[in-house]
Parts: structure tokens; C-alpha cells; sequence
């Protein structure tokens, strides 16, 4: 499995106090597919920053062009609404997992 990180952004820095009549419905288009992808066990996490863009999407995908899949089928990049790229990444921490024992954590952990 290959981990992958989205950064999706408004395509316009005024929306959504311009969002045309559609737009709305793109956005929650694309939530609906982001619900899926967590039930299919393909999604890791995804967020938006609370004082704006960017947001965050991280998921697993078999293969790179599964992944360009994912990003180019998000009902809110088609309809142009957002614009977003992607990268392969990898995650070093992630909280709710176990520990690693004592003697491998840092010296001064919180």
C-alpha cells in the first residue's frame, strides 16, 4: 500500500461568499466521497485548517495511478470548485497508535 497526502484548496479565494448555485452541492458531493473512502478503508484522515484553506486528505491507494483515481474523481476538483495536488507521503507518528517503548522515546516526551 502506497500513503498519499492531498492539499485541496478553493480554485477562488472568495469562495464560498461567491459560490455559485451548484458549487454547494459539488462540495458536498465530494464530503460524501471522502465518507466513502473511510468506510472502504482507504482514508486515514482529512481536515481544513479553522482559519481557512488548505485542507488535508491522507489515504492509502494500491498503486499511484489508483491514487490519481481518487484526486481526479473528487467531485469538487472535476467541477473545478477546488484545485489540489498530491504527494506520496509517509507518516512518522500518528496518535492513537501504541507507544513505542520507553527506551525509544525521546528524552524530555511530554
Amino acid at each position: 500500500m502506497n500513503r498519499h497526502l492531498i492539499r485541496p484548496a478553493p480554485a477562488r479565494v472568495t469562495v464560498p461568499d461567491d459560490a455559485t448555485a451548484e458549487e454547494p452541492a459539488d462540495v458536498d458531493r465530494r464530503f460524501e466521497n471522502l465518507q466513502d473512502l473511510l468506510a472502504e478503508g482507504w482514508l486515514i484522515l482529512t481536515g481544513q485548517c479553522q482559519d481557512g484553506p488548505p485542507g488535508i486528505v491522507i489515504f492509502e491507494a494500491r498503486t499511484d495511478a489508483a491514487a490519481c483515481e481518487v484526486l481526479q474523481s473528487d467531485p469538487a476538483v472535476k467541477a473545478g470548485v477546488f484545485h489540489a495536488d498530491m504527494r506520496p507521503s509517509r507518516l512518522a507518528l500518528l496518535g492513537g497508535a501504541p507507544s513505542p517503548p520507553a527506551g525509544q522515546r525521546p528524552a524530555g516526551g511530554r
